[in-house]
Order: C-alpha cells, then structure tokens, then sequence
C-alpha cells in the first residue's frame, strides 16, 4: 500500500505540476518537496461535480460570519481558523446532497497562526465522539486562507519572496489566483491523510476538506481514493431555519473547471 507521500506525488504529477516544481527547484533551491510546497496550485485543475451540493446549516453560517471571517480577514495580525464540519449524507432527484450541521473550533489552545492553521488533539477527540454519539455520516477538515499582508511578506525569506513574485509573474500560465486564493501541495496531503485516516476507522463516513477564502469563497474537496484524484463539490448553500435557501460563493473566477 502507497504511504501519503507516494500518493501526494502521483497526484501532483498527474497535475502537470513536477515541471513547475522543478524550475521552482533550481531558481530558489527549494530542494524537498515539503519546501516546494509554497507553491500555489490552482482550483482550474480539478474537476468539479455539479451533481454534488453541500447544505451549511444556520449555525454554521453564524459561525462563519462571528469567528472565521473576522479572524481571517483582521486588518492586523489575521489568523488561519482550522474548523471542522460535521453531517450527513442523501440522494434526493439524482443529487449528491451534504447536510452540514454541527461545527467545532479546531484549536482551543494553541496560538493562531497567518500562514498555518493547526489542530488540537481535544477538537480531534471531539469530533470523534460526536460523530460517534450523533452518527454523523460526513466529517469535513477545514481552514481559512488569509490575505498576503505588507507584514508577512516582510518576515518572509528573500527565496520564498523571490518565489512570490515569480508565482505572481506566471500565474495565467498555472492558472492560480492571487496570493490566499488558491490551494497549496499541504493542502491536498491533509485531504489524503484525513481521508484516508477516517476511511480506516470507518469506511461507511465520507471525508472531505473545507477552505474558507478571504474574499468570503468557501470551497469544499473530497479525495476518490480509488481514482487518486481530487474533486470539487459544484454547488455550496446556506440552509437557514425559516427553510430559505441562500448561496454561497464558491470557485467565483474558476471558468474552466468541468461540470459532471
């Protein structure tokens, strides 16, 4: 059986991506593919399922609005908030239908953080024993992405800000977004290890990963182990108790991506 890592790196090469990675290697010296991981990669890459919608319940939305948004987006000093979401799972008229209904705060103790976002193992124990206690079918890892401060880039090493500019100058050619707007390699390997983690514990739960964006864009990933690929889940809303439904921005500049 492949480790993580194996994974991460036939996936990253079934995106065109080790070229990139190789000129990244030799123009700044990022010679591990941990190092490389600073390198943006774009939603365009990835299929995504029209077929497939995600529900965020009320209190998730408040959620959002009161705790991740403001952090996030904090004019000093905004934070990445590690989140998880927890629900169900149903077929309604041909439709893959996700109802998220429970959120818990991924990190009670540990200081925030601009650039990474890390979890506690009491938000982990949680999340497991409300899955179990409420038998939720669906369990979803999320974080934010803030925006590239003056500060950050400041504190950042000359290479990584060499690689910056270079990602800046090249970004049509890759197809990411600015800075905070798209994925990064650590990403989608906390996508494969939480998958499968949560698949050896039970096969009959679907894991999925959640980013909330600066600009208010939240996206939602799963990882089909079996075809070791990544795809996006078309359509995101707001179920609120009244019964209305409300949008929600997701992939907003993503022109290219596939509907299945």
């Amino acid at each position: 059986m492949e480790n993580n890592k194996q994974l991460l790196k036939k996936l990253v090469y079934k995106l065109g991506y080790i070229p990139v990675l190789e000129n990244y290697r030799k123009m700044f010296g990022f010679e591990s593919f941990d190092a490389q991981s600073v390198i943006p990669i774009g939603y365009s890459k990835f299929d995504r399922y029209d077929t497939c919608s995600v529900y965020l319940s009320e209190n998730i939305k408040e959620y959002i609005q009161n705790v991740i948004g403001p952090c996030t987006n904090a004019v000093q000093n905004p934070c990445e908030i590690p989140f998880f979401l927890l629900g169900s799972y149903g077929v309604d008229n041909g439709q893959f239908i996700i109802n998220l209904t429970d959120v818990i705060n991924g990190n009670t103790t540990e200081r925030l953080e601009s650039t990474k976002a890390t979890y506690n193992a009491h938000a982990i124990s949680e999340v497991k024993r409300k899955a179990k206690e409420q038998n939720y079918s669906v369990v979803v890892i999320g974080h934010s992405h803030t925006r590239l401060t003056s500060e950050m880039e400041e504190y950042a090493s000359d290479n990584i800000k060499a690689a910056r500019t270079h990602t800046r100058q090249i970004s049509d050619e890759i197809g990411i977004r600015e800075s905070g707007m798209n994925l990064s390699i650590q990403d989608i390997e906390q996508l494969i290890v939480f998958t499968r983690d949560l698949n050896m514990m039970s096969r009959k739960t679907i894991a999925m990963s959640c980013i909330y964006h600066f600009n208010g864009e939240i996206n939602f990933m799963f990882y089909n182990n079996y075809y070791e690929k990544v795809g996006l889940i078309g359509n995101v809303y707001y179920k609120l108790n009244n019964g209305l439904i409300e949008d929600v921005k997701c992939y907003s500049s993503q022109q290219s991506i596939k509907g299945r």
